[in-house]
């Protein structure tokens, strides 16, 4: 099943509130906003400059199912931010979009945030809920009863790997820099409308073996997602990771790995 994060817009946070009125949904899922003005302006913040909150929408199969975001982003020690999903569309339930969608949204978070661990709480009678966060690498950490009901509390801990750069992204380039010297990047200039080419993958020798490549990879994917653009690839590593990573499909051309490679990831 095709599953894509796309980033919300308004007329997506009137739906999820309107879906997520729904009792069985409310059951599992506690809700800050009361109302859709308040979802709204909660929306609106989330698109401030330094925000510690981060949405996208959750589509299967071209349909807009569902949410995923965090918020609380870098304002405690640990963990460096929270989350939460909601996958609104009944119907959907028990087809392993939720797992798919969490597995998308942690590795973009990690890489664009910097995060290290991500909690997450949830009811403990939410044993759906609870299976998803399994699957996805969340470990129970607490569990504790609250006016007569049992709640739990789950950490993800991000891999070596997965954390172990922070990128700065420009529309046509993603790098990682530190003091001063270029570590790693990727670029994929414009090849015309809402279409980049990936032509260009380098890693540092200094992070061999460290999974760098593959993190710049994800970072373009989520950018590229994120923008509503489509890739083509003439870089060889690119086109390898690509025909690897089928969940990343949804940002492809129709002729993407058309014609000679061009580069080759070097060290």
């Amino acid at each position: 099943m095709r599953i894509e994060l796309r980033e919300r817009t308004e007329e997506n946070v009137r739906t999820y509130f309107a879906r997520t009125r729904d009792p069985a949904i409310q059951a599992v899922l506690p809700q800050a906003s009361r109302t859709v003005e308040q979802a709204l302006e909660a929306y609106r913040q989330s698109l401030a400059p330094g925000s510690a909150s981060y949405g996208r929408t959750i589509w299967a199969e071209g349909a807009y199912v569902g949410d995923i975001w965090c918020y609380g982003i870098h304002q405690e020690p640990d963990p460096d931010a929270m989350l939460s999903f909601c996958i609104f569309a009944k119907e959907r339930w028990g087809q392993g979009i939720a797992t798919q969608a969490l597995r998308q949204f942690l590795a973009g978070i990690v890489s664009r945030f910097g995060l290290r661990r991500i909690g997450a709480f949830l009811y403990e009678d939410n044993s759906a809920s609870r299976r998803v966060l399994e699957k996805a690498g969340f470990a129970l950490q607490e569990r504790w009863i609250e006016e007569g009901r049992a709640s739990l509390y789950c950490i993800y801990t991000a891999t070596k790997e997965e954390n172990a750069m922070t990128f700065t992204q420009e529309s046509n380039r993603i790098f990682c820099e530190r003091d001063g010297k270029t570590l790693a990047e990727v670029t994929f200039p414009e090849a015309g409308p809402g279409v980049v080419v990936i032509d260009h993958t380098w890693v540092d020798g200094a992070l061999r073996g460290q999974g760098a490549a593959g993190q710049l990879m994800q970072a373009v994917v989520e950018l590229l997602r994120a923008d509503g653009r489509k890739a083509r690839a003439t870089c060889s590593y690119a086109r390898a990771w690509l025909a690897k990573h089928p969940e990343a499909a949804d940002v492809l051309a129709p002729d993407w790995c058309d014609g000679p490679e061009a580069c080759r990831l070097r060290f």
